[in-house]
C-alpha cells in the first residue's frame, strides 16, 4: 500500500503543514497545492518527479513551504516513505545501545548531482531548519549524522562504520557531525524527547563540550 511522504512524516515525526481553505492567503494555498503535489508522487519519485510540486512554491519562503522542500530533498536523496519505515523498524529491532547507530546509518542519503552525499545531507538540513518544525530538524540531523559516518566510515553497516570512524574520526567529517549534534540539542532534544537513545547521545556528546570538531568527535566514540 502506497503512503506518501508527508503521512510518513505525520506518523514518524509529527510535522504537519496548513491545508488550504477558503479564508487563507493565496500564498498558503499554493504550500497547500504543493503539498497534493508531493502527496500524489510514488514511491519511487525522483528530484525530477517532484520538480512541479517545487514550482507552486517558488519564492516563497514561510516556514510551510520549508516544509515542502524538505520533504522534496529528502525523496531526491533516496528516503522515501518505504525507506522511511524501513529506518524506524530496523531501529526497534536493536537493542538500547545500538538504535543511534542503527536509524543514523539507515537514513545516510544519497547524492544529487552535482552535490555529494554529504553536501546534499547537509542541503536537507539547511531546508529543514528553515521550516521550523523540530521533527524535520530532528530527521535531517540524524541524515547528516549517518551520511557523514556511511561516507567516512566506507560502509552502510553500522558495525563496520562505527569501528572504521572510531578508528580514523577525521575521515568521518567529525566538524559536521558536530555542528548538527548542536542544532539537534537545541531543537529537538529537550522536554520529553531527552530520554530517546538518539538524543541521550546527542546531548551527552554536546554536553561533553568544545568546538564542533570536538562534540563530533566524542558523539562518534560514543556510539556502539
Amino acid at each position: 500500500m502506497k503512503m506518501s511522504f508527508a503521512p510518513a512524516l505525520i506518523l514518524f515525526t509529527g510535522a504537519f503543514i496548513i491545508v488550504a481553505s477558503g479564508c487563507e492567503t493565496n500564498e498558503q494555498n499554493k504550500v497547500a497545492e504543493a503539498q497534493q503535489c508531493l502527496d500524489r508522487l510514488s514511491d519511487s519519485a525522483t528530484a525530477a518527479d517532484a520538480q512541479p510540486c517545487l514550482n507552486f512554491i517558488s519564492g516563497i519562503t514561510s516556514p510551510s513551504a520549508y516544509v515542502i522542500r524538505c520533504s522534496v530533498d529528502f525523496l531526491a536523496a533516496g528516503i522515501n516513505p518505504t525507506q522511511l519505515i524501513a529506518a524506524f523498524q530496523a531501529m526497534k529491532t536493536q537493542s538500547s545501545a545500538q538504535q543511534t547507530a542503527t536509524l543514523m546509518g539507515a537514513l545516510a542519503e544519497s547524492a544529487v548531482a552535482p552535490l555529494t552525499a554529504l553536501q546534499t545531507a547537509q542541503a536537507t538540513l539547511n531546508d529543514c531548519v528553515s521550516s521550523e518544525t523540530p521533527s524535520l530538524i530532528y530527521l535531517a540531523g540524524v541524515s547528516v549524522t549517518g551520511t557523514a559516518l556511511v561516507v567516512g566510515g566506507g560502509s552502510a553497516t553500522p558495525a563496520t562504520f562505527i569501528a572504521n570512524c572510531q578508528a580514523t574520526p577525521a575521515s568521518c567529517s567529525p566538524d559536521v557531525i558536530g555542528s548538527a549534534a548542536v542544532t539537534l540539542a537545541s531543537s529537538y532534544c529537550t522536554g520529553s524527547n531527552v530520554t530517546s537513545e538518539v538524543c541521550i547521545t546527542i546531548n551527552s556528546a554536546v554536553a561533553a563540550g568544545g568546538s564542533t570538531t570536538a562534540i563530533g568527535d566524542a558523539l562518534i566514540a560514543s556510539l556502539h
